[in-house]
C-alpha cells in the first residue's frame, strides 16, 4: 500500500490540463470565512492543484438552504486541561461536562471522537454512570457517514476538536509547509469538524445543539 507524494500534480494532470471541463462541489471545500477566494480556498487549491488563472474559476460558497441561526446552537468552553498536555484530566473532567450537556437534552447525542482511546475510556466511565437515556458514541466514518433527522439526534457532542492523526501523508505535508500548524493540521481540523457538525441539522425543521468539549 503507498500513497505517492506528488498528488497535487497528478490531480492537475488528471482534471485540469485537457479540454475537458471539471466541475467540483463539497460542502467542505473552503476552509476559512474570510478573505479573497483564493484565501478561502487555500488548502484545497494547494492539495489539488486547481488552476486559478483563466483556465479555472472559484465560486463564492453558496450559504446553506438551512436556518442554522434559529434552529441551532454551539456551546464551547475554555476551562478544561488540555487535551494532550493534560490528557488524563481532560478525560476526567470533559466526561462531567459531556454528561451536563447530556442532561440538557436529555440524551439524543452523538458524541464523536477522533481517537478510539478517548472513545473507550470515556465508554468505561459512562458505563458506570447509569445514565437514563442511551447514547452514540462514534469515531471514523461516523464524522461524515451517519443522517439522523429529526429529535432523536438532537445534540452532536465534539469531544475533542479533530486536529488530524500523525501519519504519512500529514507528516510529509507538514514537512513542506511554511507553518504545518496553520497550512495543514488547522485546515484539516476545520474541514473534520465541518463534517462533524453537519450531522446535527438534515433537513429544514432540525433543530439541537454542537457542544464541543475542547478548550482550544
Amino acid at each position: 500500500v503507498y500513497c505517492p507524494k506528488n498528488t497535487k500534480d497528478i490531480i492537475s494532470r488528471l482534471y485540469f490540463d485537457g479540454s475537458e471541463r471539471t466541475i467540483l462541489t463539497s460542502a467542505t471545500l473552503t476552509n476559512a470565512n474570510h478573505g479573497s477566494l483564493e484565501e478561502r480556498y487555500s488548502y484545497f487549491l494547494s492539495n489539488t492543484g486547481f488552476p486559478t488563472n483563466e483556465h479555472g474559476c472559484l465560486s463564492e460558497p453558496k450559504p446553506s438552504p438551512y436556518p442554522y441561526d434559529e434552529h441551532s446552537m454551539i456551546y464551547y468552553c475554555t476551562d478544561l486541561p488540555h487535551p494532550t498536555r493534560e490528557h488524563d484530566a481532560f478525560i476526567e473532567q470533559g466526561v462531567e461536562r459531556l454528561i451536563e450537556v447530556l442532561n440538557i437534552s436529555e440524551g439524543k447525542a452523538l458524541v464523536l471522537f477522533t481517537a478510539k482511546t478517548d472513545m473507550e475510556e470515556v465508554h468505561t466511565i459512562l458505563t458506570q454512570r447509569n445514565l437514563p437515556y442511551k447514547i452514540l458514541l462514534g469515531t471514523g466514518a461516523y464524522w461524515e457517514g451517519i443522517s439522523i433527522e429529526g429529535k432523536s439526534l438532537s445534540n452532536v457532542v465534539i469531544f475533542r476538536l479533530p486536529f488530524p492523526v500523525p501519519d504519512p501523508i500529514i507528516e510529509y505535508k507538514a514537512s513542506i509547509a511554511d507553518d504545518a500548524l496553520m497550512e495543514v493540521r488547522v485546515p484539516e481540523m476545520i474541514i473534520k469538524l465541518k463534517q462533524g457538525i453537519g450531522r446535527l441539522i438534515r433537513n429544514y425543521t432540525d433543530t439541537g445543539i454542537v457542544c464541543i468539549i475542547d478548550r482550544r
